[in-house]
């Protein structure tokens, strides 16, 4: 079993216990975890180990770059998200899946009914099924594209035939707000209350909005990130996009001011949960405040 996974990854810490339980159970299967996609050296991987202890009783690697096996087993596969598991049998990929669902694989591989060329039929009905997905976004970003050309009833009659199906109705959904927000901004906010205050997600999805909006609706996203500081004031991510929305309006202290506030949300919530590994945040947190820095010097 070689599984791909990265510090930064927070599904990925989630799943380690579960592969340790699984290589207890199979003693006769290699369980080897590969970490790619790092930008650190292999000491931030050992530090990241050690902290998992027990957690992570198996096999570790690393590559020794960020590029290498991430092209030659995850891209030549297909693969594009982590983490992400292959069961290897005498030289022989036999599947390829998120270490959640790894279990079962297992068992049919341990009694010999482990039926590959069925598996190979699901795997390439899934890879056809995401190049649908691609080019329905695709033809949403060239919706996109026409909206902000002026272009507004050809990128409204375009988005409509996408919206046809259920698929492409969930592709076109952000795109929808985004326009709903620039079009009908008093709308949008009663939307956004509704969905906030049933969201379980602590306002992430949300943040991203404001971070992916800034330049285009500045004051419905300075609106929006008062309302989720406000609602979700522990979400490192919410301030986090606070800062890269101050960054893109030029609004050099207050993006400062928005990453020191992810930092401490950052810093307590390490302080709180202490076996839970740190992550990247704080690389990320830093890079932006680098980032603001330059760019007011300019």
């Amino acid at each position: 079993m070689v599984e791909f996974w990265a510090t930064w990854c927070g599904p990925c810490a989630e799943s380690i216990p579960h592969l340790t339980e699984l290589a207890r159970a199979h003693k006769d299967v290699r369980f080897i975890g590969i970490s790619i996609l790092e930008e650190n050296d292999k000491k931030h991987v050992q530090e990241f180990v050690a902290a998992m202890g027990d957690k992570m009783n198996y096999t570790v690697g690393y590559p020794g770059n960020k590029d290498g096996m991430a092209q030659t087993w995850m891209t030549a596969a297909r693969q594009r998200g982590i983490p992400t598991a292959f069961l290897v049998q005498r030289g022989r990929v036999v599947w390829i899946g998120h270490p959640v669902a790894l279990g079962k694989p297992l068992e049919r591989l341990a009694q010999g009914t482990l039926d590959v060329d069925a598996e190979l039929k699901k795997f390439e009905a899934k890879l056809r099924a995401e190049d649908e997905a691609a080019a329905r976004m695709a033809a949403v970003a060239e919706c996109e594209r026409l909206f902000d050309a002026g272009e507004r009833a050809a990128a409204k009659a375009a988005l409509a035939k996408i919206e046809e199906t259920p698929e492409g109705r969930s592709e076109a959904e952000p795109l929808r707000m985004v326009w709903l927000c620039l079009e009908e901004p008093r709308v949008w906010r009663e939307k956004m209350v509704a969905a906030m205050e049933a969201s379980t997600q602590e306002g992430s999805e949300f943040a991203l909005f404001v971070a992916n909006n800034a330049g285009r609706a500045p004051d419905e996203c300075r609106w929006l990130t008062g309302e989720l500081t406000a609602r979700f004031p522990d979400n490192w991510y919410t301030w986090l996009c606070g800062a890269r929305m101050a960054r893109v309006l030029g609004e050099w202290d207050a993006a400062l001011a928005y990453a020191e506030r992810s930092r401490g949300a950052v810093l307590a919530f390490q302080a709180s949960n202490p076996d839970v590994p740190k992550g990247n945040a704080m690389d990320v947190i830093e890079a932006l405040e680098e980032d603001v820095r330059a760019s007011r010097g300019r």
